[in-house]
Protein backbone atom coordinates (compact mmCIF):
# COMPACT_ATOMS: atom_id res chain seq x y z
CA UNK A 1 0.00 0.00 0.00
CA UNK A 2 2.78 2.58 0.90
CA UNK A 3 4.50 2.25 -2.29
CA UNK A 4 1.64 3.05 -3.72
CA UNK A 5 0.57 6.25 -1.79
CA UNK A 6 1.87 9.91 -2.96
CA UNK A 7 1.98 13.04 -1.11
CA UNK A 8 2.12 16.19 -3.50
CA UNK A 9 2.76 19.77 -2.66
CA UNK A 10 1.99 22.96 -4.24
CA UNK A 11 2.38 26.51 -3.49
CA UNK A 12 -0.68 28.49 -3.18
CA UNK A 13 -2.66 30.22 -5.92
CA UNK A 14 -0.03 27.40 -8.31
CA UNK A 15 -1.68 24.68 -10.25
CA UNK A 16 -2.06 21.74 -8.61
CA UNK A 17 -2.97 20.07 -12.00
CA UNK A 18 0.41 21.03 -13.51
CA UNK A 19 2.25 17.16 -12.39
CA UNK A 20 5.89 17.64 -13.73
CA UNK A 21 6.25 20.88 -11.46
CA UNK A 22 4.66 19.31 -8.10
CA UNK A 23 7.12 18.19 -5.41
CA UNK A 24 5.96 14.51 -5.00
CA UNK A 25 6.92 11.96 -2.32
CA UNK A 26 6.23 8.48 -1.85
CA UNK A 27 7.03 5.63 -4.30
CA UNK A 28 8.64 6.53 -7.96
CA UNK A 29 5.76 4.70 -9.82
CA UNK A 30 3.09 4.95 -10.65
CA UNK A 31 3.56 8.35 -11.31
CA UNK A 32 0.46 10.69 -10.03
CA UNK A 33 -0.76 11.72 -13.13
CA UNK A 34 -0.84 7.85 -13.82
CA UNK A 35 -2.98 7.52 -11.05
CA UNK A 36 -4.75 10.14 -12.04
CA UNK A 37 -5.78 8.60 -15.14
CA UNK A 38 -6.05 4.98 -14.42
CA UNK A 39 -8.13 5.32 -10.88
CA UNK A 40 -11.90 3.96 -11.08
CA UNK A 41 -12.65 7.37 -8.54
CA UNK A 42 -11.38 9.09 -5.75
CA UNK A 43 -12.01 9.45 -2.60
CA UNK A 44 -12.32 13.14 -1.33
CA UNK A 45 -12.45 13.35 2.53
CA UNK A 46 -14.64 16.52 3.86
CA UNK A 47 -14.32 17.69 0.29
CA UNK A 48 -10.52 18.52 1.25
CA UNK A 49 -8.99 18.04 -2.37
CA UNK A 50 -8.29 21.07 -4.68
CA UNK A 51 -11.12 21.09 -6.76
CA UNK A 52 -9.05 21.61 -9.83
CA UNK A 53 -7.28 17.86 -9.31
CA UNK A 54 -10.73 16.14 -7.90
CA UNK A 55 -12.25 17.30 -10.86
CA UNK A 56 -9.85 15.09 -13.19
CA UNK A 57 -10.95 11.40 -11.74
CA UNK A 58 -13.74 9.67 -13.96
CA UNK A 59 -15.78 9.92 -11.05
CA UNK A 60 -15.90 11.38 -7.49
CA UNK A 61 -16.99 10.49 -4.04
CA UNK A 62 -17.02 12.32 -0.90
CA UNK A 63 -16.56 10.70 2.32
CA UNK A 64 -18.28 12.32 5.42
CA UNK A 65 -16.78 11.35 8.99
CA UNK A 66 -18.17 14.57 10.23
CA UNK A 67 -21.55 14.72 9.85
CA UNK A 68 -23.77 18.12 10.56
CA UNK A 69 -20.63 19.85 10.86
CA UNK A 70 -19.71 19.44 7.02
CA UNK A 71 -23.66 19.93 5.40
CA UNK A 72 -24.37 23.09 7.89
CA UNK A 73 -21.03 24.54 6.48
CA UNK A 74 -22.35 23.74 3.08
CA UNK A 75 -25.53 25.34 3.44
CA UNK A 76 -23.90 28.12 4.69
CA UNK A 77 -21.59 28.34 1.70
CA UNK A 78 -24.18 28.07 -0.82
CA UNK A 79 -22.53 24.90 -1.47
CA UNK A 80 -24.35 21.31 -2.82
CA UNK A 81 -21.42 19.27 -3.28
CA UNK A 82 -22.48 18.91 -6.97
CA UNK A 83 -19.24 18.04 -8.58
CA UNK A 84 -19.38 14.47 -6.49
CA UNK A 85 -20.87 11.53 -8.46
CA UNK A 86 -21.21 9.91 -4.71
CA UNK A 87 -22.11 10.97 -1.21
CA UNK A 88 -20.94 9.01 1.82
CA UNK A 89 -21.36 10.02 5.41
CA UNK A 90 -20.85 7.90 8.45
CA UNK A 91 -23.97 10.12 10.18
CA UNK A 92 -26.51 6.58 9.68
CA UNK A 93 -29.48 8.69 10.26
CA UNK A 94 -28.73 11.68 7.49
CA UNK A 95 -31.41 11.42 5.26
CA UNK A 96 -34.24 10.12 7.70
CA UNK A 97 -37.40 11.98 8.18
CA UNK A 98 -36.35 12.34 11.96
CA UNK A 99 -32.70 13.88 11.49
CA UNK A 100 -32.56 17.67 11.22
CA UNK A 101 -29.03 17.26 9.06
CA UNK A 102 -29.43 19.37 5.89
CA UNK A 103 -29.16 16.93 2.50
CA UNK A 104 -28.56 19.98 0.15
CA UNK A 105 -31.15 18.07 -1.94
CA UNK A 106 -28.73 14.57 -2.22
CA UNK A 107 -28.94 11.80 -1.77
CA UNK A 108 -26.19 10.18 1.34
CA UNK A 109 -25.08 6.49 1.89
CA UNK A 110 -24.67 5.52 4.85
CA UNK A 111 -21.61 3.70 5.80
CA UNK A 112 -20.09 2.62 9.33
CA UNK A 113 -17.00 4.06 10.84
CA UNK A 114 -14.12 1.55 9.48
CA UNK A 115 -11.68 0.25 12.11
CA UNK A 116 -8.26 -1.93 11.15
CA UNK A 117 -8.33 -4.59 14.01
CA UNK A 118 -4.81 -5.50 13.45
CA UNK A 119 -3.85 -2.04 14.64
CA UNK A 120 -6.02 -2.52 17.93
CA UNK A 121 -4.76 -5.74 19.53
CA UNK A 122 -6.74 -6.98 22.54
CA UNK A 123 -4.94 -6.31 25.95
CA UNK A 124 -6.14 -7.84 29.42
CA UNK A 125 -7.90 -4.47 31.78
CA UNK A 126 -6.16 -3.34 34.92
CA UNK A 127 -9.26 -4.76 36.90
CA UNK A 128 -10.61 -2.32 39.52
CA UNK A 129 -9.63 0.51 40.90
CA UNK A 130 -7.67 4.05 40.20
CA UNK A 131 -5.80 3.18 37.52
CA UNK A 132 -8.10 1.68 35.75
CA UNK A 133 -9.36 4.74 33.96
CA UNK A 134 -11.37 5.31 31.07
CA UNK A 135 -9.25 7.18 28.08
CA UNK A 136 -9.56 8.76 24.57
CA UNK A 137 -8.08 11.72 22.54
CA UNK A 138 -9.58 14.43 21.20
CA UNK A 139 -9.27 18.10 18.98
CA UNK A 140 -10.61 20.64 21.33
CA UNK A 141 -12.17 23.06 20.15
CA UNK A 142 -15.25 25.88 20.68
CA UNK A 143 -17.84 27.18 17.54
CA UNK A 144 -20.27 27.48 16.51
CA UNK A 145 -22.65 27.28 13.42
CA UNK A 146 -26.00 29.09 12.18
CA UNK A 147 -28.78 27.19 10.64
CA UNK A 148 -32.14 28.60 9.97
CA UNK A 149 -31.88 31.02 11.95
CA UNK A 150 -30.61 29.26 15.09
CA UNK A 151 -27.26 28.86 16.54
CA UNK A 152 -25.82 25.61 16.57
CA UNK A 153 -22.69 24.93 19.10
CA UNK A 154 -19.71 21.94 17.90
CA UNK A 155 -18.29 22.84 21.20
CA UNK A 156 -16.41 19.66 22.31
CA UNK A 157 -16.92 21.03 26.09
CA UNK A 158 -20.88 21.38 25.36
CA UNK A 159 -21.11 18.55 24.41
CA UNK A 160 -18.84 16.45 27.13
CA UNK A 161 -20.64 18.50 29.62
CA UNK A 162 -23.73 16.01 29.18
CA UNK A 163 -21.40 13.15 30.42
CA UNK A 164 -19.82 14.94 33.59
CA UNK A 165 -21.34 12.88 35.77
CA UNK A 166 -20.41 9.62 34.25
CA UNK A 167 -17.48 9.36 36.31
CA UNK A 168 -19.10 9.56 39.66
CA UNK A 169 -22.11 7.36 38.38
CA UNK A 170 -19.94 4.77 37.50
CA UNK A 171 -17.35 4.76 40.19
CA UNK A 172 -14.47 4.66 36.83
CA UNK A 173 -12.26 6.97 36.26
CA UNK A 174 -11.75 9.16 32.74
CA UNK A 175 -9.17 10.93 31.15
CA UNK A 176 -8.77 12.59 27.90
CA UNK A 177 -6.11 14.05 26.42
CA UNK A 178 -6.73 16.83 23.68
CA UNK A 179 -4.74 19.68 21.63
CA UNK A 180 -5.52 22.79 23.13
CA UNK A 181 -3.11 25.60 24.69
CA UNK A 182 -3.38 25.64 28.51
CA UNK A 183 -3.50 29.90 28.13
CA UNK A 184 -6.83 29.63 26.46
CA UNK A 185 -8.22 26.74 28.37
CA UNK A 186 -7.61 28.66 31.87
CA UNK A 187 -8.50 32.04 31.36
CA UNK A 188 -11.57 31.67 29.01
CA UNK A 189 -13.15 28.68 29.41
CA UNK A 190 -11.54 26.75 32.38
CA UNK A 191 -10.89 23.30 33.17
CA UNK A 192 -13.68 20.30 33.17
CA UNK A 193 -13.67 18.06 36.02
CA UNK A 194 -15.63 15.01 37.17
CA UNK A 195 -15.87 13.26 40.70
CA UNK A 196 -15.63 9.31 41.47
CA UNK A 197 -16.14 8.54 44.26
CA UNK A 198 -15.56 11.66 46.29
CA UNK A 199 -12.19 12.50 44.47
CA UNK A 200 -11.55 15.24 41.71
CA UNK A 201 -10.80 13.11 38.37
CA UNK A 202 -9.54 15.84 35.55
CA UNK A 203 -11.95 15.01 32.73
CA UNK A 204 -9.22 16.16 30.38
CA UNK A 205 -5.94 18.35 30.46
CA UNK A 206 -4.21 20.15 27.47
CA UNK A 207 -1.68 18.04 24.95
CA UNK A 208 1.37 19.44 24.49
Amino acid sequence: MLDRCRLIAYERGSNPTDFKRLATFGGASPSVEEIVTSADAVWDFASGGPPSVVSLFKRRVLLDGDPGHLQVAAVQLGQNFEQYDKLLTVGLNVGLPNCGVPTLGRHWEHFPQVVYLPSWPMQSGPGPGPNACLTTVTHWNWGELELAGRTLSISKRDAYLRYLDLPRTSARCFESRATLSMRRAQTTHGPLRATAGGSPIQWWWPGR
